[in-house]
């Protein structure tokens, strides 16, 4: 079974459109912990065979989006 989800994974951004991709990964890991280095995902293969997987960051890929009041604080 896991070799079965390796192989989709593999042509994952191939195969599906982006919001079929979000559903597969919430119904495979429907909790997650996100940090600012890691993303901790955990699920459960059949058989209830825990599964947790840890996903690194890259600190140049994060974007970060400020928004200002437009308020002068001088």
């Amino acid at each position: 079974m896991v070799i079965q989800y390796l192989a989709v994974a593999e042509r994952f951004e191939d195969l599906l459109e982006k919001d079929e991709q979000m559903d597969l990964l919430a119904n495979l890991f429907p909790r997650s912990l996100v940090y600012a280095d890691v993303i901790i995902m955990t699920g459960s293969l059949p058989g209830n065979i825990p599964l947790e997987i840890w996903v690194p960051v890259e600190k140049e890929l994060i974007q970060v989006k400020v928004k200002t009041t437009g308020i002068n604080s001088s």
